[in-house]
Formats: C-alpha cells, sequence, structure tokens
C-alpha cells in the first residue's frame, strides 16, 4: 500500500569515469495496490554511453504486509435491551486502497445477560493477507433497566378486608419473563376509620437486573351505607308506648359498633286512635356509616271495654231504677267519661224486661263490647184485710213474722178500696209503653257500684 521506494542500484567494473552518468532510471511492475510478495526491479530504461559496456543484473522488490490494529470500542446497554452495534477503531498503518475487513466483532451479552460486564472479542472480523491485524479486545457493560412502579389508588368502604394491592409497572417495564416478588403493604385494615391510608412498597421488589423506583398510592376508606329502619308497632288507646325498635340494613354495623340515641314519636299516653310517625329522634351512627333512616308508624288501636248493664228490679207501678252498670276489660283513661244513658224495653208488665246499650257511648278512643242486662217488673205485694177504720191488731207471738213498716201503715191507716172490674189495666196505659230510660248523668258515677241519683223516667 505505500509507494515505491526509489529504484536504485550501484555501478561495479571498472566503473564511471570522467564524470560520465547513466541515463534513464530502473523499473518495476510493482505498485501501492500490488499485493505482498516480490516483484522484480528491472534495467529499465537505464542505460550508459558508447563508451562503455554495461551488464545488468537484476533485483527484487519486497512487499511486506501492512500492520494495522482493530480496537473494539467499549460499549454499554440496558440489561433487556438487545446488543448496540459492536464497532472498532482501526489503527496503525491502517487501511489502504479501499480495502475493508471482513467479518465482525462479537461477544457473549445477549438481552438475557444480567448486569454487569461481558468482553468483546474479535469474532470473524478480519484483514486481507495484505495486512497484519492486531486486536484489541472491549467489554460490553450492561446496566439496570429501570422501571418505575406504581402503586394504584383503590377504595373500599369502612369495615371490609382491604382489596388486592395492585400496581403498575413503568419505565422500561419487566423483561424476559420477569417477575417482581413481595407484596405492597398498608397500615389499614378492616377496623382503620373513613379517611385515607398510605399503599407502600411493602416488600415488594425486583432482581439487580433492575433500576427500581416506586411511587406510594392511597388506599380511601368510605363511609359504610346502612339503613336504619324504624319497626312498625302498634298499641292500646291509653297505653304506655312499647319500645321503639328498628332494624339495620344495608351492609350492616360492623367492629361491634352501636347505633346512639334513640327513636322518637310524638305519641304519648293520651294520643287518640290513629298512626304517629316513629322518627329517627337522635338515632345515630358514627362518622364511619353513611346513615339513611326510615320511619315507621305507631299504629294506636281503640281500647277494649265491656259495659255490663246491671240486672235491676222494681215493683209495678214504681218508677223505674236508674240504670246502672259497670265497667270491664281494659277500662276508661286519661279522665274519659262515657256519655249518654242506658234504655230497658218499654212495658210495665210482671216480667223480666231487656236492658240495652242505649245512647252509651265511649267515643272512638274504645272498642266497646255491651253485655245486656234485665229489669224484673214485680208483682206488688197484697194489702192485708181492712174492715173499719179502727182495727184492733191481732197480738203478735214469736212465731208471727214482723210486719214492715209498710205493712203497718196500711194496718193502721189504709181504706178499703172496692174493685173497679171495668178499670183499665196499667200495662195498657199508652204513657208506659215507651222505653223508660235511666235518670241521672252515668258520667258522674262511671257505673261501676256507685247507685246513681233518683229520677229515671
Amino acid at each position: 500500500g505505500n509507494a515505491n521506494p526509489t529504484l536504485t542500484f550501484s555501478v561495479s567494473g571498472l566503473g564511471l569515469v570522467n564524470g560520465d552518468q547513466l541515463t534513464g532510471a530502473l523499473t518495476t511492475a510493482a505498485n501501492a495496490t500490488t499485493g505482498v510478495g516480490t516483484v522484480a526491479i528491472t534495467q529499465g530504461t537505464l542505460a550508459a554511453s558508447a563508451n562503455y559496456t554495461l551488464s545488468f543484473l537484476g533485483a527484487s522488490m519486497s512487499i511486506t504486509p501492512r500492520p494495522i490494529t482493530v480496537t473494539a470500542d467499549n460499549l454499554s446497554k440496558i440489561y433487556g435491551n438487545a446488543n448496540p452495534a459492536l464497532t472498532f477503531t482501526i489503527g496503525g498503518l491502517g487501511l489502504v486502497n479501499g480495502d475493508q475487513l471482513t467479518g465482525a466483532l462479537t461477544t457473549a451479552a445477549n438481552a438475557t445477560t444480567g448486569v454487569g460486564t461481558v468482553a468483546i472479542t474479535q469474532g470473524t472480523l478480519a484483514a486481507s493477507a495484505n495486512y497484519t491485524l492486531s486486536f484489541l479486545g472491549a467489554s460490553m457493560s450492561i446496566t439496570p433497566r429501570p422501571i418505575t412502579v406504581t402503586a394504584n389508588d383503590l377504595s373500599r368502604f369502612y369495615g371490609n378486608a382491604n382489596p388486592a394491592l395492585t400496581f403498575s409497572v413503568g419505565g422500561l417495564g419487566l423483561v424476559n419473563g420477569d417477575q417482581l416478588t413481595g407484596a405492597l403493604a398498608t397500615a389499614a385494615n378492616g377496623t382503620t376509620g373513613v379517611g385515607t391510608a398510605a399503599i407502600t412498597q411493602g416488600t415488594l421488589a425486583a432482581s439487580s437486573n433492575y433500576a427500581f423506583t416506586f411511587v406510594n398510592g392511597t388506599l380511601t376508606i368510605t363511609p359504610r351505607p346502612i339503613t336504619v329502619t324504624a319497626n312498625n308497632l302498634s298499641r292500646i288507646y291509653g297505653n304506655a308506648n312499647p319500645a321503639l325498635t328498628f332494624t339495620v340494613g344495608g351492609l350492616g354495623l360492623v367492629n361491634g359498633d352501636q347505633l346512639t340515641g334513640a327513636l322518637a314519636t310524638a305519641a304519648n299516653g293520651t294520643t287518640g286512635v290513629g298512626t304517629a310517625a316513629i322518627t329517627q329522634g337522635t338515632l345515630a351512627a358514627s362518622s364511619n356509616y353513611a346513615f339513611t333512616f326510615v320511619n315507621g308508624t305507631l299504629t294506636i288501636t281503640p281500647r277494649p271495654i265491656t259495659i255490663t248493664a246491671d240486672n235491676l228490679s222494681k215493683f209495678a207501678g214504681q218508677p223505674d231504677p236508674v240504670l246502672t252498670f259497670t265497667v270491664g276489660g281494659d277500662g276508661l283513661v286519661n279522665n274519659d267519661r262515657l256519655t249518654g244513658s242506658l234504655v230497658r224495653d218499654a212495658g210495665e208488665a210482671i216480667r223480666n224486661f231487656a236492658i240495652r246499650l242505649g245512647t252509651l257511648a265511649a267515643g272512638p278512643n274504645y272498642a266497646l263490647t255491651f253485655v245486656a242486662g234485665e229489669l224484673t217488673v214485680k208483682a206488688p205485694p197484697a194489702p192485708p184485710e181492712v174492715n173499719s177504720p179502727t182495727t184492733l191488731e191481732p197480738a203478735i207471738t214469736p212465731t208471727d213474722p214482723m210486719p214492715t213498716a209498710e205493712e203497718e201503715a196500711e194496718a193502721r191507716f189504709g181504706v178499703d178500696f172496692p174493685s173497679q172490674p171495668d178499670a183499665p189495666l196499667i200495662e195498657e196505659d199508652e204513657l208506659l209503653d215507651e222505653p223508660v230510660t235511666s235518670g241521672g248523668d252515668p258520667s258522674l258515677y262511671s257505673g261501676g257500684g256507685v247507685t246513681p241519683p233518683a229520677g229515671g223516667q
């Protein structure tokens, strides 16, 4: 590849004299592209004058291999990436005449080779026979693969188990089927209250072939939805309210939590028959719950009472006694009074007459059951015989019954009433055909064993 050196010669024999010089020049077929080997140096145009007899002895041009040094470049790559192109530089006398090396450098490193250094060797890289090639090897540095692991933000209800803690891998990602080991962590558990808790790296890790960067996530704990429904209840008018109860639906209470406060209703012992709302009152849950309330209904039913007409009697022709009664069942409350009065069937015959409810009433707050009574009309007692205005009384003996005051008065002062067969019977009097009602105001004595004032019609 070098230029031919000057072709020189030496003159021997008797030599040149008188300052004579040879003319022309030696020649060779060799040039810069002539490969390694020997090429003849010939006389070419070299000549002497006619004063000389020139004998020429040829020589050789030896072409030796051109020394070059090939040095592999030091390279680096990230674990998992393909190898970069293996390059080199050529030193020494370099390549000439457009010559090129053939083959390629090589390295044992590939995409699965772990972090470290691997030699870059000559491989098949070569020069032609015109070169003497010296090789200097290099190294491939494999660096950790950068990945970013970000914990996914998650949420759950208070009291539930934590969801699976998941993550996403960013950066250059995992390669070669590699997997992270370990698991994320959080301090939150089933008893942790509403709020947020960090999701941390925990034991999650990658092999040494990765440069691992971690970004925390957040676990949001939301209020637990519950539905509290007041139970529908009932009671009798005048009774105390029953315990106001409820059921808890939705996701229910957890961790031994209890509601505080109590339900409420506007109804009390004096509230009349009907319905009253059962409301939330002071019933509440902690801030760990989303509380929905459904009202209930307190139904107030009529108070059962039994009115029993007292059985009564009288003598025919006498005024009716006051028709009285007793109140049983659950009784009257709240100072309530009955209104109206009992009534009996009309008539003055010597027999029993039914005592009926008449206009006696308790009002809508009571369920009234009536038990009828009887008024017995009895025949009046027979008057004693009277012969004259003055009668001697017979002597009283121990075996004779004692006369009543009425009998004694009639015996002393009574007169003899002649019989009147054409007179109408008293029960045929149209005035006595109307129902006979009780006198007095029954609300003043409540029918309970107290004798009302006289005055029955």
